[in-house]
């Protein structure tokens, strides 16, 4: 009797033991799935033919979902990113869509990470220049952001700044198609889960 209740009583300590370091690996940093709010401006490499800036302020929302758990500090992740925003030439003009993200995330600690991203995705644009037909367009984007986490009682958040190469083109569809390129600088705002 007495075997049995040892071999109970350690089946039990590395049951509780086994789940400890589950709910440890699952509540790390770079495992964690997040959903918030995005900020970005996009500065002008050059002047559009028509002698104008092209420099859009998006707004947007994040899902970002990990796709595993991991133990070490690198992981891969995808992120939903739908947009709205604007743009100033000569008129005020505007602009939506919805990019997906692959990213890289590499743990630089306990609670702040890199984050390497590449994506694209479908936009509508009344921007009228020669170097780029208005109507449908695609948004490809090649960023890295900072991640930082702080905790606040029972809740998760995670503030990032993220920079990068954005170019808006309509993947040879329609001409002309040169395509407008911008130097992003961003900030997201998300509460993790």
């Amino acid at each position: 009797m007495k075997r049995i209740l040892f071999v109970l009583l350690g089946v039990f300590v590395l049951l509780a033991g086994a789940s400890a370091q589950k709910t440890e690996i699952l509540s790390r940093h770079i495992n964690l799935r997040s959903i918030g709010l995005m900020f970005q401006y996009g500065h002008y490499f050059y002047l559009l033919p028509e002698g104008l800036s092209y420099r859009p302020i998006l707004i947007g929302g994040t899902l970002h979902l990990p796709l595993s758990t991991t133990k070490t500090r690198f992981n891969y992740g995808i992120d939903f990113v739908p947009q709205v925003g604007f743009s100033f030439t000569d008129k005020l003009n505007s602009e939506f869509g919805i990019n997906l993200y692959l990213n890289a995330n590499l743990a630089l600690g306990r609670n702040s990470l890199i984050n390497f991203n590449v994506g694209a995705g479908p936009h509508y644009t009344d921007l009228v220049t020669a170097r780029q037909i208005n109507g449908f367009i695609f948004s490809t984007n090649f960023l890295m952001a900072y991640k930082h986490r702080y905790r606040n009682e029972n809740n998760q958040y995670e503030l990032a700044f993220f920079s990068g190469l954005r170019h808006i083109s309509n993947a040879q569809t329609r001409k002309p198609n040169i395509g407008i390129n911008n130097l992003i600088f961003g900030l997201t705002v998300a509460k993790m889960f």
